[in-house]
């Protein structure tokens, strides 16, 4: 077990202060006692999204965790995109710091099948695929993956109107006519898009509720 004598159980690191929110009501709906701080830090996505170069982006998101890492026993990266750069930071405890959608990937494998990705960022997908990429290479799973990114959804969740941004995913996902078994929601913003589809008869996995279970699970072992 990681040594406990930190300031914080858990530290999120958020590109958007709308998550806090999310992650201070998951983390007390699983009864949970830990300490947990929150880092929020919008200018990484952004300049993930603008083509920022890609070490210069490595470099702060490094120095962001390592900072984090001495105060906390995990770090948490809560935005897909940055979550691989996030992963491979250096000077930490391996698996101090982790990706939120690391638990919803390894879920989606282990139902295998056609996986739809979904995505209201194309800077999203990426990094998502090869997630899914990296953990069906040690699974006895036969995967495949169709991509669904809902770009015009994005500018709602930036002008906060998450009502239509949650809405305009759900139609896209049910206008869809291809076949799949499971639906992946590749950005913790889409997490209520499953609430919206309750009806849907295949599962729809978000990463907040999955990383979050897994981490308290991990931290409580």
């Amino acid at each position: 077990m990681m040594n406990t004598e930190k300031e914080f159980d858990i530290t999120f690191v958020h590109t958007g202060e709308v998550h806090v929110a999310t992650f201070e009501s998951l983390i007390k709906s699983m009864n949970s006692t830990f300490k947990v701080n929150y880092i929020v830090n919008s200018g990484l996505l952004e300049k993930a999204m603008n083509h920022y170069p890609m070490s210069d982006l490595q470099d702060e998101i490094h120095t962001i965790m390592q900072l984090a890492a001495k105060h906390s026993r995990r770090v948490v990266c809560t935005c897909s995109t940055i979550g691989a750069m996030a992963e491979t930071t250096p000077g930490v405890v391996e698996g101090q710091v982790i990706r939120i959608d690391r638990a919803m990937a390894m879920k989606a494998i282990e139902i295998g099948g056609k996986i739809l990705v979904v995505a209201a960022l194309k800077s999203t997908l990426t990094p998502t695929l090869a997630l899914l990429n990296e953990i069906s290479k040690v699974s006895d799973n036969h995967v495949t993956f169709d991509v669904l990114c809902v770009e015009e959804a994005w500018g709602y969740f930036k002008a906060g109107n998450n009502e239509t941004y949650i809405q305009s995913i759900a139609d896209a996902i049910q206008s869809y006519n291809e076949p799949f078994d499971v639906i992946v929601l590749a950005q913790a913003s889409m997490a209520k898009v499953s609430e919206r589809m309750n009806g849907t008869l295949v599962p729809i996995l978000s990463s907040p509720y999955l990383g979050v279970e897994s981490i308290v699970r991990t931290l409580k072992s």
